[in-house]
Formats: C-alpha cells, structure tokens, sequence
C-alpha cells in the first residue's frame, strides 16, 4: 500500500477460468497480516471475498463499488476503525452487494451493506491485532440464503435471509481478491496475505 494511492493489489478470478463450475455454496479462506507501522492509518480498506454473476458477464461486470446489478452479487470483508466509527480500533464487517439482508435493503445503501463482526455469546465487538497472523473466512450458499464470517476460527456474522438478486437465480462463482482504501493511506506500508484456499 503506497502512500497517497487509494488502490493496492486488486484481481477477479471467474471459477470457470481456473477448471471449476459455477455452484450453490462456497468458502474462501485466508490468513492476513498488517505490520504495526500502519497504525497511523485508518484501517478502512476492503479485503477478499466471494461473488456471483451471469456466465456470460465479464469479470468486473459484478456488483461492487456502487455499481448495482440485478444478477450479480458479492461479499467482501470490510476492516474498519475508530477513526470513523464508536467500534474498538481495528474491527471487521461482512460487506455485502445483495438485494436484502439482516433487514437491511441494498436500495438503501448504494455502496453496499455492512453487518459488524461480534463475538457469538456476547454479542462484542471482534478486534483484532497488528503484527500477527489473523484468519478469515467467509462462506456463501445462495440456495439456503446464508452467508457467514468467520474471524480466527469463530462465527462472527451469520445471515440466513439472504436474497442475492433481484431475478432470483444466483450463484457463487468468482473470487474478487480486492484490497484497497476509503481514502488513501498516510504511509507506505504491507497488508500481507498467505494460505489463501478456496472451499467448493
């Protein structure tokens, strides 16, 4: 992450292009790293998911950024800080391109829906630490509604209502490997990334 410049490393991955078929559920699992000299930053920046769209879309066709789309949908994660937010100073969301979800409606919120990760017996907010290996999870099926974050082996965001898309049909079917800025960093620094596996 270069000071000054909003974009990091960013690369879609269709399913079909790497010898798999579009499917109902799926996961993505990752471990990441954020060295402690990016403490001055706000942590506002966008990691990898999982996402759904036609077959005969291209890639970046898929619902992000705004941009809206009636067959398409994702679910990224979101780290966060309290730098905008009353939340503890590094914390996670599970941030979501759907038509609905949790009571929410993504007519509502046009850069998506965020959904905090909480400790799953006391309903805390989950922080986490620089300058040690941290795992995320996230998993999809959009033939049961559900989507789930998982933080270091824990549940901490579990949708069961989920609609995908306004036309009712809906897959996973790339993995949108993503890491960027709200803003810009305020100095030159790594976001690490390793054992990343895909679950299908």
């Amino acid at each position: 992450m270069v000071k000054g410049e909003r974009d990091g490393h960013k690369w879609r991955t269709r399913f079909r292009d790497i010898g798999l078929g579009k499917r109902a559920e799926a996961g993505l699992k990752y471990e990441w790293f954020i060295p402690s000299n990016s403490a001055a930053d706000t942590n506002d920046f966008k990691m990898p998911g999982l996402a759904g769209l036609p077959e005969d879309e291209a890639g970046w066709y898929t619902a992000t950024g705004g941009n809206h789309q009636p067959d398409s949908w994702s679910f990224r994660v979101h780290s966060r800080s309290i730098g905008t937010h009353s939340e503890p100073k590094r914390f996670l969301q599970a941030y979501l391109y759907a038509k609905s979800a949790g009571g929410l409606r993504l007519i509502e919120f046009p850069y998506g829906m965020s959904f905090t990760a909480r400790h799953p017996e006391t309903g805390a907010t989950v922080a986490y630490d620089l300058d040690t290996w941290n795992e995320i999870e996230v998993r999809a099926n959009t033939a049961a509604g559900r989507i789930e974050l998982w933080v270091n082996g824990m549940p901490t965001v579990r949708l069961h209502d989920v609609v995908f898309t306004a036309t009712g049909e809906a897959f996973v079917s790339q993995i949108i490997a993503e890491t960027f800025y709200n803003g810009t960093p305020e100095q030159t620094h790594d976001i690490r990334f390793r054992n990343i596996r895909l679950i299908a």
